[in-house]
């Protein structure tokens, strides 16, 4: 996968990442969380209904070239930096 773009506007939602992955492009939000030694958390929990429905607006534009898909990566960061790094590829299907 190679990066195109960063902090890129399409359709007026602002996309992390702009990414092409072969033929197909890769509409990505990047969720960062800071865990307290307590929290059992995952950064992905934090993308909603509401922000998938913008990303998936986004990737409808983006269809009209080709293939495109919607992915998440989320990064936890621990007291001590980074706990976990996660890619969740595809997370909406009408992309």
């Amino acid at each position: 996968m190679a990066i195109q773009a960063r902090n890129r506007r399409i359709a007026g939602v602002e996309v992390d990442i702009l990414a092409r992955d072969g033929d197909v492009q890769v509409v990505c939000e990047v969720k960062t969380l800071r865990l307290s030694a307590l929290d059992a958390l995952d950064a992905a929990d934090s993308v909603d209904h509401r922000r998938l429905a913008r990303l998936s607006r986004a990737a409808g534009v983006l269809a009209e070239n080709g293939p495109v898909r919607v992915d998440v990566v989320a990064v936890s960061l621990g007291p001590d930096g980074l706990t976990n790094c996660l890619h969740y590829p595809n997370v909406t299907e009408d992309a």
